[in-house]
């Protein structure tokens, strides 16, 4: 089954479902977690090798230009997406497997 199909049932009425839906979710990804961590490293290699060519601090100089925001405001905007994240996601998941 594809990872949209496991996605899918992932909020099946039946909670016995949606519990094996959520093993096999953590089963797929870790069959392609080497595939998907050389593909996620070679963009970032193309990012940073760009960046240094063209005279960039860092990669997200050309991001940080291009929404015309400082890096201050970046921080502030990422440290508050975590925390967010982190009270958010662990709750969704419980709440989605009734566990």
């Amino acid at each position: 089954m594809s990872i949209i199909g496991i996605l899918n049932l992932s909020h099946h009425k039946d909670s016995d479902v949606r519990r094996r839906t959520y093993t096999a979710e953590l089963e797929a990804w870790r069959t392609v977690r080497e595939p998907l961590a050389s593909a996620l490293n070679g963009v970032k290699g193309t990012v940073l090798t760009l960046s240094k060519r063209r005279g960039r601090v860092d990669a997200s100089h050309t991001s940080l230009d291009q929404a015309r925001i400082d890096r201050e405001t970046l921080t502030t905007l990422i440290e508050a997406m975590q925390d967010s994240l982190l009270q958010t996601i662990p709750q969704s998941k419980g709440e989605t497997l009734v566990l």
